[in-house]
């Protein structure tokens, strides 16, 4: 597969939350991610061949706002294009139908802001693939697992209807048994028409016009600080085909990051971002999608449709983390932060970050080189044969405290896909090569090596209002590891066993 030259990214200047695709960390580079599950024939058991791809992924990051937009007293949508796209194809070279489940696994902060639709494909002139005709409705996670209720908003000319956006409570949900919920919107109103009361799921970009009824059992809980609990769907499409979808509540360890813009001082230029590595114990969620068989030596592609639906406040967001201006705002962050974190000997103390709606530990950071000469294996610069220039590329360098230093090339797992970090290793001296076995990436890392300290000065902002003191910029971006993978397990009776006479 032809590569490209990477080039600087542009800073987001506004919130994002970036989803991204734990699975892909392992060294998966220029390639589909793919899953086998065999087994071996033996008398009167049918042989279970079953694989899957992970073919496409359009974005990992998510702009944080509301779906919904109010522009002169009227709700506005952002339009279809917000969703982040994962296309799967499954294959089952089984003499026996299988049963695909697919399973997403995140922290809840995440897949609460979540709607999430599946679709089939069709192949187009040329080859290329699309989303095709919708499998599942558009389903809004929040609903599943929290109460809502009308966010009614008024300013100065308009009183809004809250008809496109909902509060939903801290409380978790608890459904009845077998409590039927309606997929298609239904707005009530009374003989004013004020609206009372909406039902349903909002569209978020919905593709097609497919809604259900979902039989509802189950709830989620939370005691002494942990989630717990499940949440089941069941539904079925048109053809017969049964659907089930279970939310599976957790409290886990997880890891992210925490994204600050950087300025080169005295210009108008951008660096890339500095990611602060973190570990945080937070309510994770486990969805899982069981879907129709799939037939013996058959296969299928399905796009997986995410969109994001709602802003996240910048308090829980980790907006004002932190501020260099010491503790204000209930923020027990010291001013020294950002200086005894690039020592060689960071403070321990001061990377165990509490404060009145969070706490979290600081583990490392990370960020990028941008215009790293890409070389042959020997460390010769390779030059473009069009232009004449030769070509660059991009690496990032992650320092964790409790390990040493090490390099990964930013690399697409397909070319018009996001791109991921892949790990290097040293080939000789400064040359290091990218973990892609089958076309290898080499490039020159003597700008990079040993550069464990960014300046804290790229990211000051202004002067505090304390003299001498600099104020630094607030977090811009927060990204989770989110797992993505399937399973299949035996659908249909084994097939009667030959008999010889």
């Amino acid at each position: 597969m032809k590569k490209e030259t990477i080039k600087q990214y542009p800073i987001v200047r506004y919130l994002c939350l970036l989803l991204v695709v734990a699975l892909l960390f392992a060294g998966v580079t220029f390639s589909r991610y793919q899953s086998r599950f065999t087994s071996e024939n033996s008398v009167g058991v049918a042989e279970f061949d079953a694989s899957y791809t992970i073919d496409s992924i359009s974005t990992t990051s998510f702009g944080n706002a509301y779906y919904w937009q109010v522009y002169n007293g009227f709700w506005m949508d952002q339009g279809n294009g917000t969703a982040s796209t994962v296309r799967i194809t499954m294959r089952n070279n089984s003499a026996i139908d299988v049963r695909p489940t697919l399973r997403l696994e995140g922290p809840a902060e995440f897949w609460e802001n979540i709607a999430l639709e599946l679709t089939d494909t069709v192949t187009l002139d040329g080859g290329n693939v699309a989303a095709g005709a919708s499998l599942t409705p558009q389903i809004v996670i929040a609903d599943l697992v929290k109460g809502r209720s009308l966010n009614i908003t008024t300013d100065d000319e308009n009183e809004m209807d809250g008809s496109h956006r909902f509060l939903y409570s801290d409380d978790y949900k608890s459904w009845g048994e077998n409590e039927a919920f309606a997929t298609a919107k239904v707005v009530t109103t009374d003989s004013g028409g004020v609206i009372t009361d909406v039902s349903g799921f909002d569209d978020f970009g919905q593709r097609g016009t497919l809604e259900t009824t979902l039989t509802m059992n189950g709830g989620l809980s939370a005691a002494d600080g942990r989630v717990s609990g499940a949440v089941t769907a069941e539904w079925t499409d048109a053809d017969g085909g049964a659907w089930k979808m279970i939310v599976t509540a957790s409290t886990k360890e997880v890891d992210f990051s925490l994204g600050f813009a950087r300025n080169v001082q005295g210009s108008q230029s951008s660096l890339p971002a500095l990611y602060l590595d973190c570990r945080a114990t937070v309510p994770y969620y486990t969805i899982e999608i069981e879907m129709p068989p799939l037939a013996a030596k058959s296969s299928e592609a399905i796009v997986a449709f995410l969109t994001w639906t709602n802003l996240i406040s910048a308090n829980a967001f980790g907006v004002r983390f932190p501020t260099g201006e010491g503790g204000g705002e209930n923020l027990n962050v010291p001013v020294d932060f950002w200086q005894n974190l690039v020592r060689e000997d960071p403070v321990k103390e001061h990377l165990s970050i509490k404060t009145s709606e969070t706490s979290f530990t600081v583990l490392g950071y990370h960020f990028n080189y941008t215009d790293v000469r890409v070389t042959n294996e020997s460390g010769t610069p390779i030059v473009d044969e069009t232009t004449g220039i030769a070509q660059t590329t991009t690496v990032r360098l992650t320092r964790l405290f409790d390990d040493a230093i090490s390099y990964q090339h930013i690399a697409r797992l397909n070319q018009n896909d996001s791109v991921f970090p892949h790990d290097m290793e040293q080939a000789t001296g400064t040359i290091y090569r990218c973990s892609n076995t089958d076309n290898p990436v080499y490039a020159d890392l003597s700008g990079v090596l040993g550069g464990i300290n960014f300046n804290p000065s790229t990211l000051t902002i202004r002067q505090s209002e304390v003299e001498g003191e600099p104020a630094y910029v607030g977090a811009s971006e927060k990204g989770y590891s989110t797992n993505i993978t399937m399973s299949f397990t035996q659908a249909s009776v084994l097939p009667a066993p030959s008999v010889t006479q």
